[in-house]
């Protein structure tokens, strides 16, 4: 839904205005109108022409309540257009745009989608006030949204308790630019020694040629590694090629049996089902074909015997009439004899009334009455109805005459006037006074905004961590400038890049040596290899055994029993251990590939671990160089401040200072603003006191400390005094209204005694008919015509009944020769009884009545039965037709050959099947190539060929992994050359330290990456938790974030506060974070509307789009940051329409001078609401 129009007819200060958004439904709005032009009139004009208009409302203002009227024209998603009026009501307010007719709500409804007011204001119609507070409630998890943002971080409490404990011990050890922590003190010392070592080296260019071997070795073992990743690369296609000629015959034989059963049709599984269901439909059919001639030859049986009855209906039909008259006679005859009985009760009621009064009837059926004339009747009717009004309205006025004297009686005048003297100066003083009435709630205003920027402030001071002193003290420290903060920060960047790539770099340094040491080990765990050395060490005994003990008795015998002697004593010595030493040689023969394998694993773990040393003494120096890089960063701040923090950190530290500072000017100022005006509120007090005095007040208001309350007493005491002046005139007047009053009364009263005697004069005449004394009472006159009225109503009452009465015989006689005539055509013989007469008619037109009714239900099933033929013989088409189109589908002339066409077309889709299986894993194997193009290529190929030259492969790759060793040992000697380099005792005294302090810091270090590294670890997996399950809100909500703050916010993360709460975290670059009550009250507003932008964005991809409406939401942003706004709602405005409420001009200038290509279109909202431009 989009707007087109909204016609501000009656709303507000709004008449006869108009809002045309239609050159460009969707996109950016930008309505200008300045303070109090009617901006949130607008916006309360938009939600009541959706919802309707409240019961109570201040929008008229400068209307009549039943002339308030919003026009809209409105476009839903699929383009059609509405317009409506809506007008003040609960029912029908939504009219049609003749404002006559009533537009169904349905309609609206739908336009609506399921949004109600609450979600409106909530989500699309938002003032200031509804972003900030609706922000905050995200923020801290309130709501369905707030839940959503929070959701992704549930089930993490106890991974970030455990990651804070590991920052906290790391942070013991080590933090940057920290004195006492003792990484940092070693780091220190280190860099002494080491500084002590560089002054006693060798000379400069041994050095730079010892760091160029190191480079060529570096060059040379990430050659090696690139061959490896090519060879490995043309192992991945041989395997690919090795794979696929063992697919390649299951391809042909698949394409080769499918070619063989080409002719057979491709019936798929619903074949079967279909001929199953035929055939059985087929057999059923027959079956109810055989059931059908049955029951038609039953049915026509029993019509031709029940034929003969068929022409004694019309008779039935007549004879029944008369029997169902027979219950209503028999009621009637009772209802006659009731009605004469009736008869004779009123007879006597007659003759006793006449009896009363002394009159007599002669005639059996009152023929001479004679009734009282009717105008005699209305003219007594009327004097009495006259006499009472006379009779009362006497009553009342004598009545009132008493009342009035009463009342004078009791009315007294009291002409006291104490006090009114003073009364002027007191209301002068009051007319002054509440011109002053402001000040108590201004002054708790003020007050309040003291306390607020006491409140902020001393939240500002406790940000300012490296800081306890005063703002004035603060203000006289100097702080260095932002150029010399954004050069070491250049640097510090620098360092701390080079360190966590030294840090990864040994990170996977360890890693890989604990995988080569788990090799080994596995490979000593298999059995136990003989060890090269100990052969050695055993042909080293034998041969020293020979030359000193047996070769010199041989050579130079001095006799042959010294030679004999020697051999006896050494012999079997040297025999077992020739023996043991050719043993351990064919062992170590045998076992050649594991020892290769084994000292191959050695070697490569001894240029791991030389190469791991380098990086830590890399890392040394890094540490080194940072360590005076803080030492010089540490130098240029004051002394004064007890710590300090990252150039990052400290940049933000004086930007809070700044704030900090200035927050105190304003708080000075603000109180010296409230001291003046408790000032001036005492002073009005002191002079209300005194004019209250001056005219006898001794009170005093509850709170005589604030100005209003001495008002609103001077007002009451101001009042009293005043009302008892009014009381007096009051009883003044009173006495002379009562004195009129009595006069009026009294003649009334004449006059009405007057009309009486008149009345009498007529009365007298009036009753003359009735043959009674002139001086009859009016009620008992009365009773008297009510009596003859109520005998006359029984005469004719009686007449009535006797005449219905006569009618009833006559039709009784006609009903008895009707009977006597119909049983005669039944064949029934006569009877002196009628009522016996028509039960024995009764009794024969049951039986007649009982054939007609079988017949008619045979004749309907015939019809049925007829029916059910037609559809017996459809269905047998049907059938048929399926049949024949099954055999079609099998392409055989009959369905014989069914069976055999199912299981071949059965054997053809398994093949079909097992073929698109091989096709699959060829083409996963062929990747992008086509499968005809990549089979033809590995169709020429040997099996043979492909497994001899990835064995090949294989011996390429173990040549260029030694080659790696080789070239990690060169890189690990020139390392240690380069440690090696020493001049004289000095310097190895001095190296001597170095390597102390070194290995020292080694193992602080090893605590702290531990320590770091499990973090960091940790922080990962939370982090890549957060990123798998983040959901689309929080998602949006960072990158509106990021833009919203043009880019000083990298984004939005969830994480647990101290107390384990989730709260919401600004993320800059790097790895800070701020809450948001650190961020500046713009930044907040930034991150509401991210949020809100957020969860609009996530319904917009889900549901149809809806209308954003903003008012004066920029209130805060500079304009950098109100552009970048601009620029979000613009890139939303593509998915829905934004309409944004403004009374900044400059924000005007600002976009027309971003956007001059029309997708932003301005409006301006003045006292006549001006035209969209």
């Amino acid at each position: 839904m989009n707007w087109l129009e909204l016609e501000l007819i009656a709303f507000g200060p709004f008449a006869g205005q108009t809002l045309d958004f239609s050159k460009s439904p969707y996109g950016l709005h930008l309505v200008y109108g300045k303070n109090e032009a009617g901006k949130s009139s607008t916006l309360r004009a938009l939600r009541c022409f959706l919802y309707g208009f409240p019961r109570s409302t201040g929008d008229d203002q400068n209307h009549e309540a039943k002339a308030l009227r919003i026009g809209g024209r409105i476009q839903d998603n699929q383009g059609q257009v509405y317009h409506w009026i809506r007008r003040r009501g609960v029912k029908n307010s939504l009219r049609e745009s003749d404002d006559r007719t009533p537009v169904n709500p349905d309609l609206m409804l739908a336009l609506l989608g399921g949004i109600d007011e609450d979600q409106f204001c909530s989500r699309f119609g938002l003032h200031y006030d509804d972003l900030v507070t609706g922000g905050r409630a995200i923020a801290t998890g309130q709501g369905e949204l707030g839940q959503l943002v929070f959701s992704a971080a549930s089930g993490l409490a106890g991974l970030s308790k455990v990651q804070r404990e590991l920052d906290e011990e790391a942070d013991s050890l080590y933090r940057p630019l920290a004195r006492k922590r003792k990484i940092n003190q070693t780091m220190t010392r280190l860099a002494d020694a080491r500084k002590s070592v560089r002054e006693v080296t060798l000379s400069l260019d041994a050095y730079q040629r010892c760091e160029l071997d190191l480079n060529e070795a570096r060059k040379k073992s990430e050659q090696c590694a690139e061959a490896k990743r090519a060879n490995g690369a043309r192992q991945a296609l041989l395997v690919r090629y090795q794979e696929t000629l063992k697919l390649l015959p299951q391809w042909m034989g698949w394409k080769k049996k499918l070619t063989e059963l080409d002719e057979i049709p491709y019936l798929d599984e619903g074949w079967s089902d279909q001929r199953r269901v035929t055939e059985r439909e087929l057999l059923m059919l027959e079956r109810e074909r055989d059931k059908y001639q049955v029951e038609v030859q039953q049915v026509d049986q029993e019509m031709e015997t029940l034929g003969d009855h068929a022409a004694d209906a019309a008779h039935c039909e007549a004879a029944q009439h008369l029997i169902d008259q027979r219950s209503a006679l028999v009621q009637a005859i009772r209802d006659v004899a009731s009605k004469r009985q009736e008869q004779i009760q009123l007879r006597a009621l007659i003759d006793a009334r006449l009896g009363d009064l002394n009159r007599r009837i002669e005639t059996d059926d009152y023929s001479d009455w004679e009734p009282l004339p009717l105008q005699v009747q209305e003219q007594i009717a009327l004097l009495i109805e006259s006499y009472q009004k006379i009779s009362a309205q006497r009553s009342t006025e004598s009545d009132a005459c008493h009342r009035l004297r009463h009342q004078l009686a009791a009315t007294e005048v009291d002409a006291t006037e104490e006090g009114l003297v003073a009364l002027e100066p007191l209301a002068e003083r009051l007319e002054l006074s509440q011109d002053h009435e402001g000040l108590d709630p201004s002054i708790e205003a003020e007050k309040l905004k003291v306390e607020e920027l006491e409140l902020k402030l001393g939240h500002q001071a406790k940000e300012l961590r490296f800081w306890k002193g005063s703002a004035d003290e603060l203000m006289e420290l100097h702080l260095p400038h932002s150029s010399r903060i954004e050069s070491h920060e250049e640097l510090w960047r620098e360092l701390e890049s080079e360190l966590k790539r030294v840090d990864l770099e040994l990170e996977a340094q360890d890693k890989q040596v604990a995988v080569l040491e788990r090799e080994l080990h596995e490979l000593d765990d298999q059995a136990a290899l003989p060890d090269p050395e100990q052969l050695n060490a055993l042909r080293e005994q034998r041969d020293q055994l020979w030359l000193k003990e047996l070769k010199p008795n041989l050579r130079e015998p001095t006799s042959s029993g010294d030679a004999q002697a020697a051999w006896m004593m050494h012999g079997h010595v040297y025999e077992s251990l020739t023996q043991q030493a050719d043993q351990l040689a064919d062992q170590l023969l045998q076992a050649s590939a594991e020892l290769q394998k084994k000292k191959l694993l050695q070697d490569r773990v001894a240029a791991v671990r030389a190469t791991r040393d380098s990086l830590k003494q890399e890392s040394q120096d890094l540490m080194g160089r940072r360590l005076e890089w803080e030492q010089q960063w540490r130098k240029i701040w004051p002394e004064e401040l007890e710590d300090i923090g990252d150039p990052v950190e400290m940049r933000d530290w004086i930007s809070t200072a700044n704030l900090w500072i200035e927050g105190n000017r304003e708080l000075a100022q603000q109180q010296r603003k409230v001291q003046g005006a408790e000032r001036l509120r005492d002073a009005e007090i002191n002079r209300l006191r005194e004019a209250l005095e001056n005219t006898g007040c001794k009170r005093e208001p509850d709170q005589p400390l604030q100005l209003r309350t001495w008002v609103r007493l001077g007002r009451q005491w101001h009042d009293d005094l005043r009302e008892r002046h009014r009381d007096h005139q009051e009883r003044e007047r009173e006495q002379e209204r009562l004195q009129r009053e009595l006069a009026v009364e009294v003649a009334r009263l004449k006059a009405t005694e007057d009309e009486l005697k008149d009345w009498t004069d007529q009365w007298q005449a009036a009753i003359a008919p009735l043959n009674v004394g002139l001086d009859l009472l009016p009620e008992i006159a009365r009773k008297m015509v009510n009596a003859l009225l109520d005998v006359e109503q029984s005469v004719s009452q009686w007449r009535k009944l006797d005449l219905e009465a006569r009618a009833f015989e006559s039709r009784l006689e006609h009903f008895k020769t009707e009977v006597q005539a119909t049983n005669k055509v039944f064949g029934i013989a006569d009877c002196d009884d009628w009522m016996e007469a028509v039960e024995k008619l009764r009794d024969v037109v049951r039986d007649h009545r009982r054939s007609l009714d079988r017949l008619q239900d045979l004749e309907l099933r015939k019809a049925t039965l007829d029916q059910e033929r037609v559809e017996l013989d459809a269905r047998n088409q049907r059938l048929h037709a399926d049949r024949e189109v099954l055999s079609q589908q099998a392409r055989v002339d009959s369905s014989d050959r069914w069976s055999e066409i199912e299981t071949l077309s059965t054997a053809k889709r398994d093949a079909f099947k097992q073929l698109q299986e091989v096709e699959q894993k060829l083409r996963e194997l062929a990747l992008e190539v086509d499968l005809e193009t990549w089979s033809e290529q590995v169709a020429s190929m040997s099996v043979t060929d492909v497994d001899l030259q990835i064995q090949e492969l294989a011996e390429e790759e173990k040549r260029l992994e030694r080659e790696t060793l080789d070239a990690s040992e060169q890189v690990g000697a020139a390392r240690k050359t380069l440690l090696e380099m020493n001049g004289n005792a000095e310097a190895a005294a001095a190296q001597e330290e170095v390597e102390s302090l070194t290995a020292e810091l080694e193992q602080q270090i090893d605590t702290f990456s531990q320590l770091t590294v499990a973090s960091a670890v940790m922080r990962r997996t939370i982090q890549a938790y957060r990123e798998k399950h983040q959901g689309p809100i929080l998602e949006h909500a960072s990158r509106y974030f990021h833009m919203l703050t043009c880019g000083s916010f990298s984004g939005l993360v969830t994480d647990l506060d101290e107390q384990g709460q989730f709260v919401l975290l600004g993320q800059r670059e790097g790895r800070q974070r701020l809450q948001i009550s650190q961020m500046s009250e713009g930044t907040q507003d930034q991150l509401y509307l991210a949020l809100r932008l957020a969860s609009l964005r996530d319904q917009l991809e889900r549901q149809e789009p809806w209308p954003l409406i903003l008012d004066d939401i920029l209130i805060k942003f500079d304009d950098p940051r109100a552009l970048a706004t601009l620029e979000v709602l613009s890139e939303l405005g593509k998915q829905t329409q934004v309409i944004l409420f403004t009374h900044h001009a400059h924000l005007l200038e600002l976009a027309r001078r971003h956007f001059p290509d029309g997708t932003v279109q301005f409006h301006t909202l003045e006292e006549s609401l001006a035209e969209s431009r």
